[in-house]
């Protein structure tokens, strides 16, 4: 053992590490237990966030990693996977950090993507034997792992598919729980375009670990490419709730939700997307979409309550895309929610843009008297600012105030720009 460990400080001691974790106690505390087994303090980078462990990556190029299950902006899980794609580095030692048994589950499932985990709380020591361990595993690995490292040479360098597959069939036997054999015999199937072969053998590796991480993306992916939406949804469901998400894992989910009308399931994800820290515009799109999609799946089934408590979350989280106000405006104003509309109305920054002056007409118009809607809302179709709501309530008003002129001369307008609509709502007005 001594030896091992004489090992394991001589390769500390001439490789960069990075450490990635949000809290900087826990951050030093690592540090200190590395530079006591031998690491140069020059040579170890701790940060918080993913923004400045990508840039580590690029930067410092660390043969050791270890990283926090969950951090600012992201997880260890995302970061292995973005240094694996970025370097290519098979010998790198990527570690790991979790805080109870369900998170030790997931990196076990996330064989080749995740070296070694080490659990929460560890001692000095435990560490140090932790890391020794997956030292030497990774130095010298077992029969098994040299047996799927060369079946993956033979697939995708010498593209040969049966011999490889020979070679995976043979790991199956070197490992009690072959999940990581089984999913790149699933792989040589589906090169062959044998998708039901593949589909199985897929399974078979999720009979072993029913959430093997690359056992379920191979089969998303096979759904996927098979058109089988219903089929992908359940498997990239289930991705998310064991895996950390990311943005892009999170929109496809939602996309799919939508296709397969599973619109309920979006109020998961929307607490999924709460937890990011940081969301781009692109994924703030996407869920507020699904969630406009579950609000008016609502009041198609009569719950308004829940309607309205869904068009409220995407007024709060729809940040700068006003366009998402302006459809939740619209909606709670075709339900008769005025006073909801008018708090909604409340959240708005007073940028004058289109869909804010939208907005403000749909909030205000319930306090207007007929006349005020009248004016206000043709200042709004002359302006350029054309909306089929406000232009419904700009004919009902209208046509109250026994205007036929105006009425039918607005009416043909309408039915010009929102045909669909309005050839509706000719017979509701003239009733």
């Amino acid at each position: 053992m001594s030896n091992n460990f004489a090992l394991l400080t001589d390769y500390l001691a001439t490789v960069n590490i990075l450490i990635v974790d949000d809290n900087m106690v826990a951050r030093n505390r690592l540090i200190k237990v590395f530079v006591e087994m031998g690491a140069k303090r020059a040579n170890i980078e701790s940060v918080g966030n993913m923004h400045d462990a990508k840039f580590m990556i690029h930067d410092k190029k660390p043969k050791l990693v270890l990283a926090d299950y969950k951090f600012r902006n992201g997880s260890g899980f995302e970061l292995f996977n973005y240094y694996r794609k970025q370097t290519e580095d098979t010998e790198a030692l990527l570690i790991l950090v979790t805080s109870n048994i369900s998170q030790s589950a997931v990196a076990k499932a996330a064989e080749e993507d995740v070296d070694a985990y080490i659990l929460k709380p560890y001692t000095a020591n435990s560490l140090k034997e932790n890391l020794l361990k997956s030292f030497m595993a990774k130095m010298h690995p077992s029969d098994y792992a040299k047996k799927i490292l060369e079946g993956k040479e033979v697939l995708f360098e010498k593209q040969q598919l049966d011999e490889a597959e020979v070679l995976f069939r043979e790991a199956l036997e070197l490992h009690p729980k072959p999940s990581l054999a089984r999913f790149y015999i699933a792989q040589v199937e589906h090169l062959r375009k044998e998708m039901k072969r593949a589909e199985e053998e897929y399974n078979e590796g999720l009979s072993i670990n029913k959430i093997h991480y690359k056992c379920q993306i191979g089969l998303y992916e096979l759904f996927m490419e098979q058109e089988k939406y219903v089929s992908a949804y359940g498997v990239v469901k289930n991705i998310i709730k064991y895996f950390p998400a990311n943005p892009q894992r999170l929109q496809e989910v939602i996309r799919l939700a939508i296709q397969t009308e599973n619109f309920k399931d979006i109020e998961y994800f929307y607490d999924v997307f709460k937890e990011f820290d940081e969301r781009d515009e692109l994924m703030t799109n996407y869920i507020c979409a699904g969630l406009y999609v579950l609000a008016k799946y609502y009041r198609r089934e009569e719950v308004e309550e829940e309607a309205i408590k869904t068009l409220h979350a995407i007024s709060i989280s729809c940040g700068t895309l006003t366009k998402y106000f302006k459809s939740v405006m619209g909606l709670l104003i075709d339900m008769g929610h005025h006073q909801e509309a008018r708090k909604v109305m409340n959240r708005y920054s007073k940028e004058e843009t289109k869909n804010y002056k939208i907005a403000k007409f749909l909030a205000m118009s319930f306090e207007y008297d007929a006349q005020t809607k009248i004016t206000e809302g043709l200042a709004l179709y002359h302006s350029g600012v054309k909306d089929p709501v406000c232009m419904q309530i700009t004919l009902q008003a209208l046509h109250g105030s026994g205007d036929r002129e105006r009425y039918n001369y607005y009416l043909d307008e309408a039915s010009f720009h929102w045909p669909e609509r309005f050839s509706s709502v000719h017979g509701l007005l003239a009733a």
